[in-house]
């Protein structure tokens, strides 16, 4: 049995990250989308690597050197590729959608517009193409 709750507005919270399954299930690779999203100096350092890195390694990477820049997580970024880097920034721990909601504003502050727990929880249901999947 799922262990959920539900927020007070009757939203559904569950806890989301990236399905690395997803993935090879749908016959497509993260790799790409990794890749795209290391820093210049990761980018330098990793880029002759691309086939022998795993995904674990690469979102280690991530979230030990490129989401600690201040440009990797903005507010000017679509909604959902912003859900998709804060995965990346925290290890791709588990988050559900109110956490999700909290993090992305203490994150990129006044700038980011304000989202509700239901929006959230409508994009990250439809997303058919950064593997985001809940328990």
């Amino acid at each position: 049995m799922l262990d959920k709750e539900h927020m007070t507005d009757g939203t559904l919270v569950s806890d989301w990250f990236i399905d690395l399954n997803w993935f090879k299930e749908n016959n497509r690779s993260i790799a790409p989308l990794l890749l795209d999203r290391l820093c210049p100096d990761c980018r330098k350092q990793y880029g002759s690597q691309k086939g022998e890195m795993s995904p674990e390694e690469l979102l280690k990477v991530i979230s030990d050197c490129c989401a600690t820049k201040p440009v990797f997580l903005r507010s000017d970024l679509p909604l959902l590729e912003r859900v998709f880097r804060l995965f990346l920034t925290n290890g791709n721990t588990r988050l559900n959608t109110g956490e999700i909601v909290e993090q992305l504003n203490a994150k990129t502050g006044s700038e980011g517009l304000s989202v509700s727990t239901m929006t959230i929880n409508r994009l990250l249901t439809n997303d058919r193409y950064y593997g985001l999947s809940s328990l």
